[in-house]
């Protein structure tokens, strides 16, 4: 049977016998819903609980140490670490909300919940609403207009190649799957249409990767200034982990 590293998080502030009574509530509540078995993929198939008295400086650190630390039908390790936050405290409009990446508005200051268009790696200041027919791009209400014209004058193109490549794409999986059927005839010019929907397709995603980078680089430039983060201290939080069988 295999194993996978389980983790449960608890209140800093408690003590550590406050901590091994909560921790030992928690594994009774797992055991209350998956069962008491050797595999049942809990804190339950540990041996207790250890306490290292450390405190590290974010939860990723931590989870690394009790990672490297525990082991299958071992105990479960705590640690505490520092529980820090980046967070957003100024972020851009569109059309007076902001977006979550299914377009719909949210309380959210984070730029990484804008939709992506065309697989941009970033968005800060374009994002996607959906409408009843489709979708329709949206740029920041704080831009100035001549920063829209600027970012129109690429995303417009762009959105246009995008549409084409899509389409050439589809024509030449058709194709391709044409002739990848022995029953089907595949005649000298469904080869010929083949090679030269290839090519386009080609020419059409390298002008479309073109304007993408043009666009992503006024995007982030533009952009940069819309948002502001800080970093928020929430105390201390203990983080349990192990390797448990399942």
């Amino acid at each position: 049977m295999g194993s996978h590293f389980h983790t449960a998080h608890f209140d800093g502030k408690l003590t550590k016998s406050e901590l091994i009574k909560q921790y030992n509530a928690f594994v009774d509540e797992e055991r209350g819903e998956h069962g008491s078995g050797a595999y049942s993929g809990t804190f339950a198939t540990l041996q207790g609980l250890s306490i290292l008295e450390k405190i590290f400086n974010s939860e990723r650190e931590a989870s690394e140490h009790v990672e490297k630390n525990t082991d299958k039908w071992g105990s479960a390790l705590a640690v505490q670490h520092k529980d820090v936050w980046e967070v957003y405290t100024k972020s851009p409009t569109f059309n007076g909300k902001k977006f979550n990446s299914s377009g719909m508005s949210v309380v959210s200051l984070d730029p990484n919940d804008l939709f992506r268009s065309f697989g941009m790696k970033s968005s800060k200041c374009i994002a996607t609403e959906f409408i009843q027919n489709g979708s329709k791009f949206v740029l920041a209400d704080q831009l100035s207009e001549d920063q829209k014209t600027k970012l129109k004058a690429i995303l417009e193109p762009c959105a246009e190649e995008n549409r084409k490549f899509k389409k050439l794409n589809e024509e030449l999986r058709i194709l391709v799957s044409k002739a990848g059927d022995i029953s089907a005839d595949f005649t000298t010019e469904d080869i010929k249409s083949l090679k030269s929907v290839r090519k386009e397709l080609l020419k059409t995603k390298a002008n479309r990767d073109k304007l993408l980078a043009k666009l992503e680089a006024l995007d982030g430039r533009f952009g940069e200034k819309l948002y502001k983060k800080e970093m928020e201290d929430r105390g201390i939080k203990w983080f349990v982990g192990g390797w448990v069988s399942e």
